[in-house]
């Protein structure tokens, strides 16, 4: 699981090199090895082109299929997709007031296996939290709770939709059926509906 908390941001990293940890899920693999280092640019390199380091044991990072999102498919880092990653990138460079546009972004992928790092002007504070119900450019979204924290509550969803300024009650009922079957169905134990 994601560890959750406070972090910053001080770094960006381009082209990426990573280093396998001695972990159990990296002995299955079959061409690499723990501690060795896996090359910028190595198909082989999970990182994707941009890694943003916010504190041990976590990174985020691009690489990531967008089939994957929301599944077991990270270590406890962030993964993005890569146009994902990138726009991060840029609106990091931004709240820390350090220059970093699309072009020079781009500029400083050309060459994949070149790795360069990026010093932030300003630490990004990186709030790490697990939200499995999300309201994002007016729609909602429930994903499954995956690590069986009972996130996905009635209260949870009423605090959400009430923090974007609507009530359960505002749905229509066919609308509020459809929502509360969606929370059953994507919570970790989902009951029998009748």
């Amino acid at each position: 699981p994601l560890p959750q908390g406070q972090r910053k941001a001080q770094t960006i990293i381009f082209n990426p090199t990573w280093t396998p940890p001695d972990s159990p899920w990296v002995a299955k693999m079959k061409d690499v090895t723990p501690g060795e280092k896996v090359e910028a640019g190595s198909k082989l390199n999970p990182l994707g082109p941009i890694k943003i380091p916010i504190g041990l044991p976590s990174l985020i990072h691009g690489g990531k299929s967008p089939a994957k999102l929301g599944t077991f498919a990270s270590h406890g880092c962030v993964g993005l997709t890569t146009p994902q990653v990138k726009d991060f990138a840029v609106q990091l460079g931004q709240l820390s007031q350090t220059e970093l546009t699309p072009e020079s972004m781009n500029a400083r992928l050309k060459n994949p296996t070149q790795t360069q790092v990026l010093k932030l002007k300003n630490s990004v504070p990186v709030e790490l939290r697990y939200e499995s119900i999300v309201l994002e450019d007016g729609k909602l979204h429930i994903y499954k709770d995956v690590y069986d924290e009972s996130s996905n509550t009635e209260e949870n969803l009423r605090a959400v939709l009430e923090a974007n300024g609507t009530r359960l009650e505002d749905l229509n009922e066919q609308q509020r059926a459809e929502v509360l079957a969606a929370l059953n169905q994507m919570s970790a134990h989902p009951k029998a509906m009748p």
